[in-house]
């Protein structure tokens, strides 16, 4: 029987690259999943992993914004199975040899609901994802229409919206939690997805913007055991490397068939490499800022053109990669840890967050740190790098001073201390052993104070 494989990413040491889907032969013993992967399955999704082996249909739901709903800039606008929810569920598929494959429920007009047309069990996804849409229409969304197929699954993702429109964080953790009551009430497993990050200028405010949103998902997904993924999380999409010479961006290679021999689970590859010559100046400070303006401009090649919000075909791909990665592998391991941040007040228009930053590797490690802008705090001083021998740590320190936005009468800009907030979030982009990742750090805030005014 020859079926559909969906997508194989190839590493070579010089540059990378994306393979396109193709025909091959599937064999059990050649994509067998590993202990580990069925482990982590029965944890996340246990019902569904049950339906996969035995091959009975699986229906599931996806509810997000225009992301999840495949928005590009041209006539594929709105193919489920070109987003990468749907590329996610065809791997799905092909790896439980679902010979029917994944079918669309109410597809875009002009769409086609399969991508070929091999009858047999079937994986059928209903996305009543929708641009412009927020967490808190999440719950109205599955209760409504995402219950059409009676789905096994619901793939949740929402953040992006939910930052540019401000929305209060603690109504953005409200309506989280409401649909995963919901979905847990009807029995449907729930994967959330946090939202894919924002490239508007200036760069060092928006790829931090969404970073609030993303960790209270990840603090839900953790506290209900649901799985997440951070769509926006760079470690999977970039990858910095000293010795290259020039910077390849993903694009799809036809024609190419993936190596048999490998398991259901091959490494994935950076969307990105980011290049530093040679030649290039060493001074640490304008290094760092290169690194930076080398990743933004990678990852702005991988969105729509002109278009801050939206990835393109190439990089749903990847992003669908990730997702079944860490899914079946867990989480990607950066080369750093960091811990212990404390936001510490001089007044009210200022503040010094300290945390510590650890070198997990064997061997020395310089890490580069860039605190990015938020709309209530703005990097005042900052150090860019810290060298660390194997195991160790250091403290590290940034001044912030509240942003003019913060300070404005006007009650529609995000306060520099949400109410709703025992802590201060900050994201800070730290590159380092070729990997990058925002972390968003939760500070402490010292001291704790209250004055009542009468």
């Amino acid at each position: 029987m020859r079926l559909t494989r969906y997508f194989w990413i190839k590493t070579t040491c010089c540059f990378l690259l994306a393979t396109a889907w193709t025909k091959l032969n599937l064999q059990a013993s050649e994509y067998d999943i590993t202990p580990e992967q069925s482990a982590r399955l029965k944890k996340f999704i246990p019902k569904t992993f049950d339906k996969l082996l035995k091959r009975e249909p699986v229906n599931v739901v996806g509810v997000g914004d225009s992301v999840m709903d495949f928005y590009v800039h041209n006539k594929e606008t709105g193919d489920a199975l070109k987003s990468y929810a749907g590329i996610f569920l065809q791997a799905l598929a092909s790896q439980f040899y679902y010979t029917g494959g994944l079918r669309v429920f109410h597809q875009a007009r002009n769409q086609a609901a399969k991508d070929f047309g091999i009858s047999g069990p079937e994986i059928i996804f209903n996305n009543v994802s929708r641009g412009g849409k927020l967490m808190i229409h999440a719950h109205q969304t599955l209760s409504t229409v995402g219950m059409e197929t009676k789905p096994d699954l619901a793939l949740i993702s929402f953040g992006i919206n939910d930052t540019i429109t401000e929305l209060d964080l603690g109504k953005y953790r409200r309506a989280l939690r409401d649909v995963l009551d919901f979905a847990k009430q009807q029995s449907i497993e729930v994967m959330l997805f946090g939202p894919s990050l924002i490239a508007n200028d200036p760069p060092e405010m928006g790829l931090g913007l969404v970073c609030a949103c993303s960790d209270i998902m990840r603090e839900e997904a953790e506290a209900s055991g649901v799985f997440y993924a951070d769509l926006g999380d760079l470690a999977w999409l970039v990858h910095v490397d000293d010795r290259s010479a020039g910077a390849r961006v993903l694009t799809p290679k036809k024609e190419e068939l993936p190596d048999p021999k490998k398991t259901a689970s091959p490494p994935i590859v950076s969307a990105v490499q980011i290049p530093v010559s040679d030649d290039a100046d060493g001074d640490p400070d304008k290094k760092a800022l290169r690194f930076f303006s080398q990743i933004v401009d990678g990852y702005k090649s991988c969105l729509e053109d002109g278009d801050a919000l939206h990835p393109n075909t190439a990089m749903h791909r990847v992003l669908a990669r990730r997702v079944f990665n860490e899914l079946l592998n867990g989480p990607k391991t950066v080369a750093w840890k960091t811990d212990t941040a404390v936001a510490e007040f001089e007044g009210d228009a200022k503040c010094v967050l300290t945390y510590r930053v650890e070198n997990t590797t064997d061997t020395d490690l310089r890490i580069y740190m860039l605190p990015l802008i938020t709309r209530g705090w703005v990097p005042q001083d900052a150090q860019s790098f810290v060298d660390l021998k194997p195991g160790k740590r250091a403290p590290v320190s940034v001044t912030y001073v509240k942003s003019q936005m913060a300070m404005s009468d006007n009650p529609g800009i995000a306060a520099s201390l949400p109410a709703t907030e025992q802590l201060l979030r900050l994201p800070v982009l730290l590159m380092g052993d070729g990997m990058a990742r925002i972390e968003t750090l939760r500070a402490d805030i010292h001291p704790m104070a209250m004055t009542w005014k009468t």
